[in-house]
């Protein structure tokens, strides 16, 4: 349209949901027609004396201002309900003042335990297709069962319809005889031995399954075993107390400063825990935040949902691969593989090759930036 465009986003990266490989293409091309400034936060906007508009954008590492002048300013902040359109409360749906409508994501009926050992077809059979499981949450109480008792091609099928579900809402399954539609938005919490999670993480990680879930390591003490080896019996009579919100989610306020330190916090918990995608991660905390002030009866983010924050923080880290985290920590420092073995207190001949590697896998995630070229004397 002949006009000079300027996009400013939040994230790291352009288009951060999609593969790094194609977010730098995607950027590389769009930026023959249009200027793109990325992982800067716009923090205010003015009306100059000429009627313009002055954007002031602070850049989220180390807080510098930059301010860019334009005619006209789009602003894409989010989404809104279009229920005044459809009229959802003429068939019986509930909605608040604003508009949204009423989901309790914390009652029983919620809830949907799915055992162990199933398949597909388990789904599609006992659970219509994925309609009753649909806006639910499904609890997995063994998946290192669940992987091991499957077959290769069954495991990495069902592995794959978690990915697409999680991601589209849809997945479609085809035997010899037909194909299977499923269909279900649900969320899931799923436990895993160490030893489970290694064997089968390359895989998983593979179609970015693991990229979706917020992983934490915590190793039962004698007395959590003890408590959690109950019989059937005790089991089937324990009482869960329903609970019954006072608030819902979307009383909880969420200001400007609270976004800033959920981005700390996804900045943080990226190198943590070795994911790919800071965007991915800042919606896992801003919705485990809200979750618990909602158990909280609090309307507004509080101390606590950061003391809770803080407790989730010391579980992201695998202690299977502490070297190879602290590796990534010196390496998003800036240190140079020389560096990182004297840190370690490595032999750099011995060594070098596999903080060589580690970085390298990083860099293939898109968790560190790929380096300039070093010339052969700084690698000495």
């Amino acid at each position: 349209m002949g006009s000079e465009v300027t996009i400013i986003g939040r994230n790291q990266r352009f288009l951060p949901d999609e593969e790094p490989e194609i977010s730098a293409l995607a950027k590389k091309e769009l930026e023959k027609r249009a200027t793109i400034i990325t992982n800067h936060e716009v923090r205010e906007v003015e009306k100059t004396s000429n009627g313009k508009k002055r954007i002031i954008a602070t850049d989220m590492d180390n807080g510098r201002e930059m301010t860019i002048t334009a005619q006209e300013l789009l602003r894409a902040s989010g989404r809104g309900p279009n229920t005044d359109i459809l009229h959802p409360e003429k068939s019986g749906i509930q909605t608040d003042e604003r508009g949204w409508i009423i989901a309790n994501v914390f009652s029983k009926d919620k809830l949907v335990y799915v055992g162990s050992d199933f398949t597909i077809h388990g789904i599609i059979r006992d659970y219509d297709s994925g309609r009753k499981i649909n806006r639910r949450c499904m609890l997995i109480n063994d998946m290192t069962l669940l992987l091991e008792s499957k077959a290769k091609q069954t495991r990495s099928r069902l592995i794959d319809a978690f990915s697409e579900l999680a991601s589209e809402g849809r997945y479609i399954y085809r035997d010899f005889q037909r194909s299977h539609e499923v269909k279900a938005r649900f969320s899931l919490i799923a436990n895993i031995t160490p030893l489970s999670f290694l064997m089968n993480r390359k895989h998983l990680l593979g179609n970015t399954f693991i990229e979706r879930c917020l992983v934490v390591y915590h190793s039962l003490t004698d007395e959590e075993m003890s408590n959690a080896n109950i019989n059937r019996d005790q089991r089937l009579a324990m009482k869960i107390e329903k609970f019954t919100p006072s608030i819902r989610e979307g009383d909880v306020n969420v200001a400007r400063d609270d976004l800033v330190r959920f981005d700390e916090y996804a900045k943080r918990w990226r190198i943590l825990g070795g994911y790919s995608s800071s965007s991915a991660l800042f919606d896992m905390i801003k919705s485990a935040a809200i979750a618990y002030a909602v158990l909280s009866g609090h309307r507004k983010m509080t101390e606590a949902e950061y003391r809770y924050l803080d407790m989730l923080e010391s579980y992201l880290r695998n202690p299977d691969e502490s070297v190879k985290l602290e590796i990534l920590e010196l390496g998003h420092q800036g240190r140079s593989v020389k560096d990182i073995c004297q840190i370690l207190n490595k032999n750099p001949e011995k060594y070098r090759p596999f903080v060589s590697r580690t970085l390298s896998e990083y860099r293939r995630k898109g968790i560190l930036p790929w380096a300039r070229a070093v010339p052969a004397t700084e690698l000495v």
